[in-house]
């Protein structure tokens, strides 16, 4: 095998519990040990029903919207140079 989904770690809710604040780690650590293996990465569902952040559950749809953007954004932009495709 050549290839690694990171899954659970780079789902929305485990990576952003808080708003705004992303802890990329565990996503990182499986990134980086699959790379180190010259393996390649494909990037997990950037938006999934049953693992969105709570926080989202009272947003309007334009804020619903517009956290969903900056979320893919955000978490593309990280992996930018590790992900091989999504």
């Amino acid at each position: 095998f050549n290839s690694v989904v990171v899954e659970h770690h780079q789902k929305w809710a485990p990576m952003c519990e808080r708003e705004g604040l992303y802890d990329f780690s565990a996503a990182d650590k499986v990134v980086d040990w699959a790379k180190s293996k010259a393996m390649n990465v494909k990037g997990h569902t950037l938006a999934w029903h049953v693992t969105s952040p709570e926080w989202l559950n009272n947003k309007t749809s334009y804020e619903l919207s517009e956290a969903l953007r900056r979320h893919i954004y955000t978490t593309v932009g990280h992996f930018r140079d590790r992900v091989d495709s999504w």
